[in-house]
């Protein structure tokens, strides 16, 4: 998405620099490749939020080349032919996806949620601390936790006194200003529900529109920087660069003290520091602060797995080659994964075997009917959802139930699983073949791959 945004902002402005009405067509015409691109992701808790985030770039480009809008004949016929050739192709790709578009959009979740935002003060903090957060395995869902590494205070600061103390008047930071002001009280404070529909900022999520946040604010540091001339002394930078480390290592720990450890908060606090001290003085100290970002990009990015890691203990382990050797003899046979739930219960399915309670993006109605043929289940059942499974042979109905807005739980006995949902290859941590009849095919330490016996 930022990437198709970040294209179509350089050539809608490249389309006002150039007199070439063939150049204006080719770049109208890859600006709609990036609209479709952008379109399709069908993502609207990032879509939204992102689309606020251009919007000053689009404003400025257009106030900056007021003067040089002028389209001749040619242009408006090229315009139009792309445009149309466009609008077919959205439209050919909907009506083949739309029974799956009214799916999604008819689901209790995401389809129906409506979103206030706030209750995010604290991500505003703990993006400070992504640096090393990788290190930490106690962190549950890292993808909840990942946050753009922005220098918050620093671009303010920039920004400010570009604005404030050097009275320039730059439209772009002004405006980019106010999105973030504007986002910030979604994330924070929240919106009323009229206003939340209005901006349309319901179907995303404050989780999701910070993360936004952070792009906009490295948009701000990095065209406040490259005008700002007021130069900090260094014992300035050094002062202000330590207060606000230990103020963001003391907030994170303050709402995330099992992530941030003593040891863990202080190494942050000296990295943060020299990182904040060198952007400071970026204008006087150039090539300085690039070599230090240069490096922090390098530390962010060869923490996270799989780099860190590598992905051989994914895929080549005695399970995955496991799973594998089966799937390569029997290529149609069903999977589920038991007692266990998200991210294992896409392990099987990252092997290719064809896995039922692997996270379900969109809702099978079809399968979950056949479990609850009354349809007493369906508001926990329709919608997207990370499944877990229990064989308990108490069950003699199956019973679905709510966990988290994305999370469900089924509970049901081995012959429904066999006789309804046709499975013949179950991954669990359990034993099973003393209660069921099945057959164990493979052990890998913790897990076990049994096979249903029909």
């Amino acid at each position: 998405m930022i990437i198709f945004a970040e294209l179509a902002i350089i050539l809608f402005n490249q389309y006002f620099a150039t007199n070439s009405w063939k150049l204006r067509a080719l770049c109208f015409a890859i600006i709609c490749i990036c609209a479709g691109g952008y379109l399709l992701t069908f993502y609207p808790a990032w879509m939204i939020p992102i689309a606020y985030m251009f919007i000053p770039f689009v404003i400025w480009v257009l106030v900056k080349n007021w003067k040089n809008i002028k389209l001749t004949k040619k242009d408006i016929i090229a315009i139009l032919m792309i445009g149309i050739i466009f609008i077919g192709l959205i439209a050919r790709i909907f009506i083949h996806s739309w029974d799956t578009i009214q799916t999604v959009l008819g689901t209790v979740y995401p389809g129906k949620r409506i979103e206030l935002g706030g209750g995010q003060k604290y991500r505003f903090f703990e993006s400070a601390m992504g640096l090393l957060l990788p290190l930490n395995a106690k962190i549950g869902n890292p993808c909840e936790y990942a946050m753009m590494f922005d220098l918050l205070p620093i671009a303010l600061i920039a920004a400010f006194i570009v604005l404030i103390k050097e009275k320039k008047k730059d439209l772009c930071i002004i405006l980019m200003l106010i999105v973030t002001i504007f986002l910030s009280i979604y994330c924070i404070k929240g919106f009323p529900e009229l206003l939340s529909k209005v901006t349309f900022l319901s179907m995303s999520m404050g989780s999701r529109a910070v993360a936004v946040l952070g792009i906009e604010v490295l948009y701000i540091l990095v065209m406040s920087l490259s005008q700002m001339e007021f130069r900090f002394s260094k014992a300035g930078a050094f002062i202000l660069a330590e207060i606000f480390a230990i103020l963001f290592v003391f907030e994170a720990n303050q709402s995330n003290p099992d992530n941030v450890t003593l040891l863990f908060g202080l190494v942050a606090i000296f990295l943060l520091t020299m990182i904040y001290y060198f952007a400071m003085r970026a204008n006087q100290n150039t090539n300085q602060f690039v070599v230090v970002m240069l490096v922090t990009m390098l530390l962010c990015g060869s923490l996270v797995n799989p780099l860190n890691t590598g992905t051989n203990q994914v895929l080549n382990s005695k399970l995955g080659n496991g799973i594998k050797e089966i799937v390569e003899e029997h290529p149609k046979s069903k999977w589920v994964v038991e007692g266990i739930g998200y991210p294992l219960n896409n392990y099987p399915m990252m092997l290719g075997a064809s896995t039922i309670n692997s996270t379900n993006v969109y809702p099978t109605l079809e399968r979950w009917h056949k479990l609850d043929v009354n349809n007493q289940y369906e508001d926990v059942y329709n919608r997207y959802a990370h499944i877990s499974i229990t064989l308990d042979e108490a069950y003699t109905e199956p019973v679905f139930i709510l966990v988290y807005p994305d999370v469900f739980e089924i509970k049901l006995n081995l012959k429904t699983l066999i006789e309804v949902l046709e499975v013949d290859y179950i991954v669990t941590p359990n034993k099973l073949e003393e209660r069921y009849p099945v057959s164990e095919k493979l052990f890998d330490g913790a897990l076990y791959i049994y096979e249903i016996e029909h």
